[in-house]
């Protein structure tokens, strides 16, 4: 039900803001690229937990993938405003700390790759720019394919299909909180901007005629006298 909710705000939301430039999509794809950037530091991260292998190549594989998405996404922000700037790097927090908490990083990482993956169709949908929408495109693909090559890294590591589940259902109900708590911040700031105007364009020209009375008038300068001729 949350996932319906916010696919339907975030097409409405789109809807509004792209559809008057491709200018508007640059800074949201400049945060995409910064995601993905911290998606690779995180992978980076994870593979220095496993012992050599295929498992760990496969890490630093998905980590290499995340850093050329948002080489690409840097790349469509450019081509849609030349004028965008890169964001600065955000403090990051390590997801991973230790080995046992690799299955349920990777779950997380799995649950992040559909909602991605979900996400980038809506994009496509609601792009105004043909190279952004080719991009999303692209990348939903390529989603799909990330969590399948995670879901495959899990079952490695956890061993059974069980834990598996369990991991993936902890992970889902981590991200539907995370999403809960995102949309009450977002619709509190919404009413919060509403409340906001409605104060200032019933209360401003009160204030306005009250200031207006307080200024006393400044009395007129006399003319300098003209020279006689």
């Amino acid at each position: 039900m949350l996932r319906r909710i916010r696919k339907a705000l975030l097409r409405l939301s789109l809807s509004v803001s792209w559809r008057s430039g491709s200018r508007r999509m640059a800074p949201m794809l400049r945060r995409f690229a910064m995601i993905e950037a911290d998606s690779s530091w995180q992978f980076l991260r994870a593979a220095e937990v496993l012992s050599a292998g295929d498992s760990r190549a496969q890490m630093f594989l998905h980590a290499m993938d995340e850093a050329h998405q948002a080489s690409r996404f840097h790349d469509v922000a450019k081509a849609v405003d030349p004028t965008s700037l890169r964001l600065g790097e955000a403090k990051r927090q390590a997801l991973l700390t230790g080995p046992a908490e690799l299955g349920a990083f990777l779950a997380l990482a799995e649950v992040a790759d559909v909602e991605k993956k979900n996400d980038y169709g809506v994009y496509a949908r609601a792009s105004v720019d043909p190279g952004a929408t080719a991009l999303f495109e692209s990348l939903q693909q390529e989603e799909a394919a990330h969590a399948a090559d995670t879901r495959a890294l899990m079952q490695a590591t956890l061993g059974s299909a069980d834990a598996v589940t369990a991991s993936l259902a902890q992970a889902w109900r981590k991200r539907l909180w995370d999403g809960w708590l995102r949309l009450g911040a977002d619709t509190s700031n919404i009413i919060a901007s509403i409340l906001i105007s409605i104060v200032f364009f019933l209360a401003g020209p009160f204030f306005a005629r009250r200031a207006r009375s307080r200024v006393a008038p400044r009395p007129l300068r006399s003319p300098h006298a003209l020279p006689e001729s």
